[in-house]
């Protein structure tokens, strides 16, 4: 059944936890944002990260209402 099981890339010990830690990413089109790296519990090598989906949307729907705002003048 491991053979079913994602192995790290770095360290090849089979994943079946992640750990997760909230950090500070850095992009030119959004600038500074939480969000979050996924690491391999066995060797600690970075496997991903990604923006706080939450914080975008609530970000993004604050664009839209102050565009909607000064569009229709409310």
């Amino acid at each position: 059944m491991d053979d079913k099981k994602g192995k790290c890339p770095h360290c090849s010990e089979v994943i079946t936890k992640l750990n997760v830690a909230r950090i500070t990413l850095n992009d030119e089109l959004w600038g500074s944002k939480n969000g979050y790296s996924y690491t391999c519990p066995s060797c600690h090598m970075v496997l991903s990260a990604s923006f706080d989906s939450a914080v975008l949307i609530s970000e993004i729907q604050k664009t839209v209402e102050s565009a909607l705002r000064k569009h229709l003048r409310i």
